[in-house]
Order: structure tokens, then C-alpha cells, then sequence
């Protein structure tokens, strides 16, 4: 299969390898997915460039997309006013003060980012008289189970034209570097895709 791989951490143009790799076969409780458009996830491009904390190599060679668009192939052993309840926050240092007069009293703030600040000061008073609970998650730590029902609700927005997304065109496969440098300047808006 064609992919696009790092073997160390540096830059994208630096350790970005664009090649043919042998074709995986799904174990269980896995699929195989032929991917036909990837997105340049910023917390794939911070670990490329070694910049997340407690960084470490897992693997000798690392594909380093974890978002994808695809047909899966192989399975094998598949089983008014009020406010809002709950925010999903992006960057939660730029928006504490947008999401603190938005979010209802009791409700819930799930932040996976904050880039604009990565220690960011707490607001802790006005977060504590609303009684807002804030949770900080990463995708990779999400139960299987939640990871699933998630995945469904969004195919199903998706398909009632519920949801809407800006796509950045990140060019094809061997322009992957010049895509990971579109997400580290942190100028686009929306996710840049490369075509597969």
C-alpha cells in the first residue's frame, strides 16, 4: 500500500517519507479501511515534530494520520436563551470567557486543546458559581464503547445534513509535508485533507 511515514521526530519535510509499504491484515476486533482522503490532525503533527510532552517513538515507523475517510475492506471479528448544557471546546485558554456566558448553570465543558495557552489560568470562581463541570479528554483515551456510539451519532448528523465542516485541500499523498506545515502554522481554518 502507498503511505507516508516518520522513522524519528523533526520536521515534516525532514523525516516525512512517502513510499509503499506492505498491505496490513486486520486482527481481532479490527478492520482494514482502504483510505481515500486523510486529515492532518494537529496532535499527529505535534508528535512528528517530537513537541508533545512525554513524547516517545512507540513504533520503529509511525503513519502518523489518525484521521481518515475510507471503505472499510476486511473485518475480522467485528463485533431560548438559557444557555447551553455542554460546550466542546477547542481551545480552551481563548474561549474560557465565551464559554463561561454561554454554558448553563450545571453544565459541562469537554476541552481536548489548548493551544493558544498550554497552562492556561483558571477561572475558577466564575466556573465554580455556575457550577460547570470541566473535563479534559483525548480521543485516544476514549472508551471503546463511547468511541463507538459517538462515531454512529456523527455519521447520522452527517447524513441528515446536520453537520457541516471546512475542509482545507491539503493536496495528495506526497505533498504530506507541505500539509503538516499548514497545520503547524496554525493559520487555516477547518482540517486540511490530503487526497490518498
Amino acid at each position: 500500500m502507498k503511505a507516508v511515514w516518520y522513522e524519528r521526530f523533526g520536521p515534516a519535510d525532514e523525516v516525512l517519507t512517502h513510499g509503499e509499504i506492505p498491505d496490513p491484515s486486520p486482527g481481532p476486533g479490527e478492520v482494514l479501511v482502504r483510505v481515500h482522503a486523510t486529515g492532518i490532525n494537529p496532535s499527529d503533527v505535534k508528535l512528528r515534530a517530537g513537541a508533545r510532552p512525554g513524547a516517545t517513538m512507540a513504533y520503529p515507523r509511525v503513519i502518523p494520520q489518525s484521521d481518515g475517510a475510507g471503505v472499510i475492506e476486511a473485518v475480522m471479528d467485528l463485533t431560548g436563551g438559557a444557555g447551553v448544557d455542554r460546550i466542546v471546546e477547542v481551545d480552551f485558554a481563548a474561549n474560557q470567557d465565551a464559554s463561561l456566558a454561554v454554558i448553563k448553570p450545571g453544565g459541562t465543558i469537554a476541552s481536548y486543546a489548548s493551544a493558544s495557552q498550554m497552562a492556561p489560568t483558571l477561572q475558577f470562581y466564575p466556573f465554580m458559581f455556575k457550577d460547570v463541570t470541566l473535563r479534559m479528554l483525548i480521543v485516544y483515551q476514549i472508551d471503546p464503547a463511547t468511541h463507538a456510539r459517538g462515531a454512529a451519532q456523527l455519521a447520522d448528523w452527517l447524513a441528515a445534513g446536520q453537520l457541516s465542516h471546512a475542509v482545507v485541500p491539503g493536496g495528495a499523498l506526497t505533498d504530506m509535508a507541505a500539509a503538516h506545515k499548514l497545520v503547524e502554522a496554525g493559520e487555516k481554518l477547518g482540517t486540511v485533507v490530503v487526497r490518498v
